[in-house]
């Protein structure tokens, strides 16, 4: 431990000296040497001394020369200070700390010493450069290099701290690096000797700290609390002067790397006052967070930390403890500031077995390069199938934008022609869009394989987005077409496709997913009129009982009429409206996907025995069973029509009358007997007799059409007006307006009718049977033998102009070929199973 005794009584500091030897009586003394300097030129100066660089002539070099103020010279703590910095500097020899040449006395009186002249820089400015962005400072310090530089100033207190000396004063002003390299610890002045106390300090700041007070925060502060502020210990700046040890040196090294790392002051530059106070108990910002552009070292910014740590316990015990941490950060070491992760720890371990980590790291390269080749390979096959996806997905948006165009003009076509004649137009339109839903089907199914093959190189969202693109297509077309069955497939699929995105899909996809679904599903409107108004309307549902017959169940109330709109699930019903001046009247109605229902009816006023009401409005007609027209909606007024076939009395009732038949041959019924000479037989003698197996209240046939309009004119001239039924209202009354194949339903059953299939009601009925013999052969209008028993006349022909008629029906001698209501045959002469009813216009009624 160094013991320098600042106070020796053998050392006189004598005017003109210089310190040459002691032991004498007399003591050491200085032996005049001043003289001999030359060349004085100034180096800088600060609040306590001036340094001038000179020429030695006895050694032939420049040296410098530090003195203090004149102002100072006569202040004897300030001589003994300047004077033990000299002594310090000189006793502390290690190439980081400037060497001391010789301590003497100039010729006015003033104390120096000359040291070792250095042509450099300060840290300080170097630090201030780097922060002004200056471009040849930033290019040569870099932090590497910074970091070096504050090694050799950790080494420098390192050592001091082992000769027992606490700089007390460490700051980048006092840090001088030289042209050629050097780094040098400088100032000395306010060093404290740890087995030493200096009885001459004052106890308070004293006029010079005082006027320090009124300085840069950054200036040195002489008095009880001593040093720089900005740099010192709280311990230091506290004066608790006990407590000052290597540790406040240990806490100034934290502040000049803290400068280093951000080049920002760990505290501000403020009045000394205000720096003091933040030095004690202000909050130090981490560099990272204070320069976070800077990408500092998390090993760095820990080792900063705990450098300026206020807890003596947890900042550095030592400046070797320091450098030890610097050297192990710079080694590839873990730090004792900073633990690190795992991987954080792997990585320095591999920065220092190079060797070994690059035999891994070549092992690892040729891995990947594996993995990376079979994961190209497998991206180029998805890029393969994703190109041929897309293409496909487009050509498909091609076909169904193609497809929507040529229904379209199909669908223009079909409206205008309800027949089944084919136009050459047409037919070429149909095939060319089955060809376009055939090759739409291929690509639909090609573009989904491809999709989901593709996929594990696909985000889930994308082949989503595609696969929801091609279904959406889809459904507009099943919907357009219209192919409900279709829609109600591809919309299931879609919600299972989209999971829970189905309920969470962007707006516009949700809205029509929506509406389709509405479409489909959705309830619709339903408001009923009726004349007059006041009328109990009842709805009931109609479905099919476990005989295959469609009947009303499930009574409805809707209330008095006029109804308001209210909402009706899709499918078939019957209104019933009980008119006070009528028998309750029977509507049926059809609540379809494309439209609300708005209901009018009118009381058909009294209907006369055996006649049933038919109110007006659409029906669907035609469709597979006819072979004249496609199904469609076709409208009629309302009418009355005869609730079974005019029977052989009825007619022969006309035949007798001197007002009607008056006995004409030509209205009698006969029967062409199968036989070689074609034999045909009157079915009633002169008397009007009707001959067997015929009988009174069987349907009379074997009439020719002229018969049957001359008995409706009879009639007519009796009462209102009757004629024979058109093809189109004969099949309303038989169907009724929701398109059923059969006037029971839609299922055929040979027991319900009498046809030629009705093996046991032919046995019981020859060759016909009494009307209404079979009550499962009626419509829902409540009108009989509908689909058996006899075939009946219409006023329609076949063709405009053609001699045939349309005969609507069947009877006991044909098969159900005949019995659907949408069927027909043709007739131009009476036939023995060809009988006929009528029907009942109403004036005005719809």
């Amino acid at each position: 431990m160094l013991a320098i005794n600042l106070d020796d009584p053998t050392v006189q500091l004598g005017v003109g000296s210089a310190l040459v030897g002691g032991g004498d009586a007399e003591g050491p003394r200085l032996e005049n040497s001043f003289g001999r300097y030359r060349t004085f030129l100034p180096l800088g100066a600060g609040g306590v001394a001036t340094v001038r660089s000179c020429f030695d002539p006895h050694l032939g070099r420049q040296v410098a020369i530090k003195a203090l103020h004149p102002h100072l010279q006569g202040r004897a703590a300030e001589r003994a200070r300047f004077v033990r910095e000299a002594r310090v500097m000189a006793q502390l020899e290690h190439p980081n700390i400037v060497p001391v040449h010789e301590l003497g006395v100039a010729d006015d009186g003033s104390v120096y010493f000359t040291m070792k002249r250095v042509r450099g820089v300060t840290l300080a400015q170097v630090l201030r450069l780097l922060g002004d962005g200056e471009p040849e400072t930033t290019r040569h310090y870099t932090l590497p290099r910074l970091l070096d530089i504050f090694m050799h100033v950790c080494e420098a207190v390192t050592f001091a701290h082992s000769r027992g000396v606490v700089h007390r004063d460490l700051k980048p002003s006092n840090v001088l690096l030289g042209d050629f390299g050097e780094i040098l610890v400088m100032d000395w002045g306010l060093a404290k000797i740890l087995d030493t106390a200096d009885p001459r300090a004052p106890a308070d700041l004293g006029p010079d700290a005082a006027s320090g007070a009124a300085r840069s925060a950054t200036a040195t502060v002489d008095g009880a609390v001593s040093g720089t502020p900005v740099y010192m210990a709280p311990e230091q700046a506290a004066g608790r002067v006990s407590l000052i040890s290597g540790q406040a040196d240990v806490y100034s090294l934290g502040a000049i790397l803290y400068e280093m790392l951000t080049l920002e002051r760990m505290i501000p530059d403020e009045s000394v006052e205000a720096a003091l106070q933040a030095a004690i108990s202000g909050p130090v910002v981490p560099p990272r967070r204070r320069q976070p552009e800077r990408g500092i070292p998390r090993e760095l910014d820990a080792i900063c930390m705990k450098a300026v740590a206020r807890d003596l316990p947890v900042r550095y015990p030592s400046a070797q403890a320091l450098l030890d941490d610097l050297t192990a950060y710079l080694s590839g070491h873990s730090v004792s500031a900073y633990a690190g992760t795992p991987w954080h720890r792997v990585w320095k371990w591999c920065r220092r077995h190079r060797t070994w980590s690059s035999a891994a790291a070549a092992a690892i390269v040729m891995l990947a390069v594996a993995s990376s080749s079979y994961l190209l390979a497998r991206q180029i096959r998805y890029r393969t199938l994703l190109a041929a996806a897309e293409l496909s997905r487009e050509r498909g948006l091609e076909l169904g934008r193609e497809k929507r165009a040529v229904l379209a003009a199909l669908s223009e076509i079909r409206r205008g022609s309800v027949g089944k004649t084919v136009s050459p137009e047409e037919s070429a339109l149909a095939g060319r869009l089955q060809a376009l839903e055939q090759e739409d089907e291929n690509r639909h199914q090609t573009s989904v394989m491809l999709y989901l093959q593709a996929s594990p190189g696909l985000s889930r969202e994308r082949v989503r987005d595609r696969l929801t693109e091609i279904h959406q297509e889809r459904l507009a077309y099943a919907l357009a077409r219209p192919n409900f069955a279709e829609a109600g497939r591809i919309l299931s699929l879609l919600r299972q496709w989209l999971g829970p995105q189905y309920e969470r899909a962007a707006p516009e996809l949700r809205q029509g997913l929506l509406a389709a679904q509405g479409r489909l599903l959705g309830d619709r409107k339903l408001s009923v009129v009726t004349e007059p108004a006041g009328v109990p309307v009842t709805l009931f549902e109609v479905r099919e009982d476990r005989s295959g017959r469609v009947v009303p169940c499930n009574p409805r109330p809707l209330g008095v009429s006029p109804v308001t709109p209210c909402e009706v699930p899709l499918g078939s019903y019957l209104l019933t409206c009980d008119f006070a001046d009528a028998a309750p009247v029977r509507y049926p109605l059809l609540i379809e996907r494309s439209r609300d229902e708005h209901v009018a009816v009118r009381s058909p006023g009294a209907v006369p025995a055996g006649m049933v009401y038919v109110p007006a409005g659409p029906f669907y007609r035609g469709g597979d069973g006819s072979a004249q027209y496609r199904l469609h909606r076709h409208e009629l007024p309302g009418f009355l029509i005869k609730e079974h076939e005019v029977t052989f009395a009825e007619f022969i009732a006309f035949w007798l009358a001197d007002d009607g038949g008056r006995r004409r041959a030509d209205y009698v019924a006969r029967q062409h007997v199968r036989s070689e000479g074609h034999e045909v037989v009157e079915l009633w003698d002169a008397a009007g007799a009707v001959r067997a197996p015929y009988r009174p209240e069987l349907p009379v046939v074997g009439l020719e059409i002229e018969a049957a309009h001359a008995y409706c004119e009879w009639l007519g001239r009796r009462g209102r007006p009757v004629r024979l039924p058109t093809a189109a209202e004969w099949e309303k009354a038989a169907r009724g307006v929701d398109g059923r194949r059969y006037p029971w339903g839609n299922a055929f059953d040979a027991g319900f009718a009498l046809t030629a299939e009705n093996d046991e009601g032919r046995a019981r009925f020859s060759p016909s049977a009494p009307p209404g013999s079979f009550a499962t052969d009626c419509s829902v209008y409540g009108v009989l033998d509908m689909a058996g028993n006899v075939r009946e006349w219409t006023a329609s022909r076949t063709e405009d102009g053609a001699p045939f008629y349309e005969v609507k029906g069947g009877s006991a001698q044909v098969t159900r070929r005949f019995v659907e209501c949408a069927a027909g045959s043709e007739a131009r002469f009476g036939l023995e199973d060809l009988g006929f009813r009528y029907v009942m216009p109403l004036d005005g009624a719809r």
